[in-house]
């Protein structure tokens, strides 16, 4: 199996999807980077590539999951909490459905 298919398995399988793969790669026509991140893979280097530009990436991955993770933990709004008047209950419902609807 080739590494696009490791990566396919490994993020189809509810026991590991959650780890971030990049996958490095000799293949570097533009098919096969569009087939990339297609398989699930969160970056895709190509070959030859620089030590930095892995490591920069790596960081960039990281830094971006703890973000996501420490707003999903903090950021939890309870319409039910909160007085409001019932000429505010219906922005107030409509803008709490917009963010749920974009927040992952």
């Amino acid at each position: 199996m080739d590494g696009m298919e490791l990566c396919r398995r490994l993020k189809t399988d509810e026991r590991t999807s959650h780890i971030p793969l990049i996958l490095l790669t000799a293949r570097a026509s533009g098919e096969s980077r569009l087939g990339g991140p297609d398989t699930g893979a969160d970056d895709y280097i190509t070959m030859p590539f620089h030590i930095h530009e892995l490591l920069l990436r790596v960081r960039n991955l990281v830094a971006s999951r703890q973000l996501r993770e420490r707003f999903t933990r903090e950021v939890k709004l309870q319409p039910k909490d909160i007085a409001i008047t019932s000429a505010d209950n219906k922005s107030l419902m409509a803008a709490i459905g917009t963010v749920e609807n974009y927040v992952p």
